[in-house]
């Protein structure tokens, strides 16, 4: 009798957890980043998407509590309107993209390197399904340290 409920849970366990290469080092990589000894931080990143020219250039974002708070791009030193940035996403947004992936109606997979301290993504890409247009965005994220005011 205690058999079948421990296979219940075996069972469900078993499709809770990552299942793939890709999935698994997913996994690792957001386990690194979430053991990080800093919560506010600052990174470059640019996107490549069907999106306004502004995410195409490198930019300077800053994060704290977990939500964009200041963005500046790097070839000028511009700081753009707060309006602005959503446009941009912090590392924790970028993870629960790629995270969706898996029974996405729009992305087919995703691609991804991790740096190996700290987790975050160093380039992701989220590659759309052959029937949807103009979805697919790229992110490229380099010199991520720690913000302190």
């Amino acid at each position: 009798m205690r058999a079948i409920p421990l296979l219940i849970a075996l069972t469900i366990a078993s499709c809770a957890s990552p299942t793939l290469p890709e999935e698994r080092e997913l996994a690792s990589a957001e386990a690194r980043w979430d053991a990080r000894s800093f919560p506010d931080y600052e990174m470059e990143l640019r996107i490549s998407c069907y999106c306004p020219t502004e995410v195409g250039d490198w930019a300077r974002v800053r994060v704290e509590g977990g939500r964009v708070t200041q963005v500046m791009r790097l070839s000028d030193r511009t700081i753009y309107a707060p309006h602005l940035w959503t446009m941009w996403h912090s590392i924790d947004d970028i993870f629960e993209r790629l995270r969706s992936v898996p029974g996405s109606d729009v992305y087919a997979r995703f691609t991804a390197t991790f740096d190996p301290a700290l987790g975050f993504p160093r380039e992701a890409n989220l590659i759309e399904r052959p029937n949807i247009a103009d979805a697919g965005i790229a992110w490229s994220i380099r010199n991520v340290v720690p913000f302190t005011r």
